[in-house]
């Protein structure tokens, strides 16, 4: 997933270049599918039973990628309706 991540950020910095309506809405769906992945994984890691675990001492940590990933999720929400009703 950091590839992904990685390939999605320099796609961002080449959007400063292209100002294309189609391409910032096709970038901001893929970043709303991103962040949703991002956000299961790190729920699944915080509850535990898989390959992905999180110990007791690690919480605080698993909660501010929760939080992170919630308000990048909602921002390429925003994005993506700001987008479209234009």
């Amino acid at each position: 997933m950091f590839i992904v991540l990685m390939i999605f950020f320099f796609a961002g910095i080449a959007m400063l270049f292209i100002q294309s309506r189609t391409v910032q809405i096709i970038y901001a769906a893929i970043g709303v599918a991103i962040f949703t992945i991002y956000l299961a994984i790190d729920t699944q890691a915080i509850i535990g039973g898989r390959e992905l675990e999180i110990s007791t001492e690690e919480y605080i940590l698993a909660v501010i990628h929760l939080y992170i990933n919630i308000v990048n999720l909602f921002l390429m929400i925003l994005r993506l309706i700001s987008l479209s009703r234009d």
